[in-house]
């Protein structure tokens, strides 16, 4: 090792818990020429590694384009999400035939009741604590 050299290693950190480290080394010299190396180590600290990849709907119920109602019966909205990420409710946003909100609803999942006679658009938007979102 060079004289005051710093060594370090970097390797691409997986998502969790981890503890960490540091090791340092510092050479010196005095003056009549005596080298002399300190070493050492900083006190464990453990940190959460979180992704850095927004989060996705990885699945969603019902799957199927267009759902038709019967009245009286509710239609049960469902999704999951990639795993590893703190997560904010689900906002759920309903919409008429010509794309006009008409409500937005936070939860898990969504029981849609009939609205009435019409189509209606059902979007799901997922957010993390770090403001990342998917549609």
């Amino acid at each position: 090792m060079e004289k005051n050299s710093i060594i370090g290693t970097r390797t691409s950190p997986q998502v969790g818990e981890h503890t960490i480290q540091a090791g340092w080394s510092i050479g010196a010299a005095d003056e009549n020429g005596n080298y002399k190396v300190y070493e050492g180590v900083s006190e464990e600290v453990k940190v959460t590694i979180y992704s850095d990849e927004p989060p996705k709907i990885t699945s969603y119920a019902p799957t199927e384009d267009v759902v038709r109602q019967t009245i009286h019966t509710p239609v049960q909205f469902s999704l999951t999400t990639s795993d590893g990420y703190e997560m904010d409710i689900t906002k759920w946003n309903i919409y008429d035939q010509k794309g006009i909100p008409i409500r937005q609803i936070a939860g898990e999942t969504l029981q849609l009741q009939n609205y009435g006679k019409g189509v209606y658009t059902v979007q799901a938007i997922i957010s993390d604590k770090y403001g990342r979102t998917d549609r």
